[in-house]
């Protein structure tokens, strides 16, 4: 099977997301740091505004915050000595110190990850797994990652300094080390634009994920509540966005990659035998 960006024969690796595609339904773990962080300071700033920038990273998003006329006046109000630019190294570092363990705490899989990792696995089709967080905070969720069941070959991180350019490198030297032959055959997978993005720079195919991402943005009990229609409202303005971004594929659930995959692979006997032995 051919499809439009061009994958002929079978699937040779996937390279996920890992926060709001792989772990942590709607990506709280950055909005739950940062909130904390605020409220250490004895400022409240409600989780939509937060929402507002999510998936900037800590640091740019704590200057956002302050730049909000609301947040910098209380800030002001608060400590008339202090300038806004103190004020974000403050919130900032307070924020470094929260991360960690919000990010452990929302180190659950989503949704269909483990049916997925399994079928993977099954099909030897390996993976790895970038984020845009430094190697120290990501060395916190492995463990936990690895007692649920995920084990990438390898986790492109993104250190103080990178640039795009510096993600596209790691994850093409990867790709290189599982002896990946045709970029084309290689799936990308994530819950962003940037990870759409990614997929095209390195001739992936690109497959959105919606539900539990941070383009919806919510915990899974906020989700849940809604009603059908304001579920399906915030499905399709994710669906827009990852298509104007360039995704070749856009699915709900994770899980649904599983059919993507046997479609380009043309493996029903090798989907059967797999089948079988999970049942």
């Amino acid at each position: 099977m051919e499809n439009k960006r061009g994958v002929i024969g079978l699937i040779q690796a996937v390279v996920f997301d890992w926060d709001g595609t792989v772990m942590d339904y709607g990506a709280q773990a950055p909005v739950i740091a940062l909130k904390q962080a605020f409220a250490y300071f004895g400022i409240q700033v409600p989780l939509a505004n937060i929402r507002l920038d999510q998936g900037l990273n800590g640091l740019a998003h704590t200057k956002k915050l302050l730049r909000n006329s609301q947040i910098g006046f209380e800030w002001l109000s608060n400590y008339p000595d202090d300038s806004l630019n103190g004020a974000v190294e403050k919130v900032y570092q307070q924020y470094q110190r929260a991360i960690g363990p919000a990010l452990k705490e929302a180190a659950h899989f989503k949704p269909g990850v483990k049916e997925l990792v399994d079928y993977l696995n099954f099909q030897k089709i390996p993976y790895i797994a970038t984020t845009k967080f430094p190697q120290s905070w990501l060395a916190q969720v492995l463990p936990l990652a690895a007692q649920q069941g995920f084990h990438p070959k390898a986790n492109v991180t993104f250190e103080p300094g990178d640039t795009a350019s510096s993600e596209i490198n790691q994850i093409v030297d990867h790709l290189a080390g599982l002896s990946v032959t045709r970029p084309q055959n290689v799936i990308r997978i994530g819950d962003m634009p940037r990870d759409m993005l990614t997929g095209q720079t390195i001739q992936a195919l690109s497959v959105g994920v919606v539900e539990g991402g941070q383009l919806i943005g919510l915990s899974e009990g906020e989700f849940d509540l809604l009603t059908i229609a304001e579920k399906n409202e915030l499905r399709n303005q994710a669906v827009e966005k990852l298509e104007a971004a360039g995704a070749d594929e856009v699915i709900n659930q994770i899980n649904e990659l599983i059919n993507l995959i046997v479609a380009i692979n043309d493996v029903d006997t090798r989907h059967a035998a797999y089948q079988t032995v999970k049942d």
